[in-house]
């Protein structure tokens, strides 16, 4: 049971993380990027807070203050600048292909992870991370459209924002919350 329960919650958060960029894509026109994500996160807060308010002020406290940078870094690349950078992006290109630029993520946080804490490259996170790139390319057509590919630079940004955050991450203990 637990199994199949856990699969329904991992289809359900891809759902709701591709919607995203969609939901985003229309609020884009209407609304600034800054104040789309400052009322986005403000959203996220007033929702969490009655379900687990007490856990969550309890889990703070335990946080030791040298892991504060850390986690207002990844709070910084992974959050704010993924989704003003998105934001940004999304008013210049479609959804879809913000979806693909943001799909590139997992090459990023491997080359990253390879430039900056000198984690090996496997044959198949470079053949990934190839191909990844090379179908963004393709998709695009950065050869017709190089004032296009300016502005998916801003979602590029967004997607290195999130990447750089999982690697701020990688010296927290997996207990900390």
């Amino acid at each position: 049971m637990n199994t199949v329960l856990g699969r329904i919650y991992f289809i359900a958060a891809f759902v709701l993380a591709g919607s995203s960029v969609v939901a985003a894509r229309f609020i884009s026109d209407f609304l600034p990027p800054f104040t789309l994500t400052f009322l986005s996160l403000a959203f996220a807060v007033a929702t969490v807070i009655p379900l687990y308010g007490r856990q969550t002020v309890a889990a703070l406290g335990r946080i030791h203050r040298r892991r504060w940078l850390l986690l207002f870094l990844q709070a910084l690349l992974g959050i704010a600048l993924f989704r003003i950078f998105l934001t940004f992006g999304l008013r210049y290109i479609s959804a879809a292909e913000a979806g693909i630029v943001t799909g590139a993520a997992p090459a990023l946080t491997a080359l990253f992870a390879f430039l900056l804490l000198r984690d090996p490259l496997t044959a198949g996170e470079i053949a990934g991370g190839f191909l990844t790139m090379t179908g963004m390319m393709v998709v695009q057509g950065f050869h017709r459209r190089r004032i296009q590919s300016r502005r998916l630079c801003r979602i590029c940004s967004g997607a290195c924002g999130h990447s750089l955050r999982s690697i701020v991450r990688r010296p927290l203990p997996q207990d900390a919350p």
